[in-house]
């Protein structure tokens, strides 16, 4: 409040807001309820997600694993093969030489 001595009148100013809020004050614990499902779910995800990782390392070493016993295999049967050639070759000769039976080298003793 202002006065003013010299004309004798008073002054005022006055001002005033109005505004409304609507909050509520409980909301049966939705809010933290709602929260915990979404921590919930994404406990649920990451779990899901660590398991498909597993699954997926699983997988890779049994390919892995499947791959060099693969390779083995290949390597044996490529031996065989050659082996085979290598005897045919010898059976070829044996029949151009005339040869006519094949001896072996093994003794039988006889009872």
């Amino acid at each position: 409040m202002q006065s003013d001595t010299t004309l004798g009148t008073f002054g005022t100013d006055q001002a005033s807001i109005l505004g409304q809020i609507n909050v509520p004050i409980y909301d049966g614990g939705t809010a933290a309820s709602q929260t915990r499902q979404a921590k919930e779910m994404a406990s649920q995800s990451r779990l899901v997600l660590e398991q498909v990782r597993n699954q997926s390392r699983t997988a890779v070493a049994s390919a892995w694993v499947s791959n060099e016993g693969t390779k083995i295999a290949l390597t044996a049967a490529e031996s065989e093969v050659r082996a085979a050639g290598v005897a045919l070759q010898g059976v070829r000769r044996e029949a151009a030489g005339g040869s006519g039976q094949r001896s072996t080298s093994s003794t039988r003793s006889r009872i």
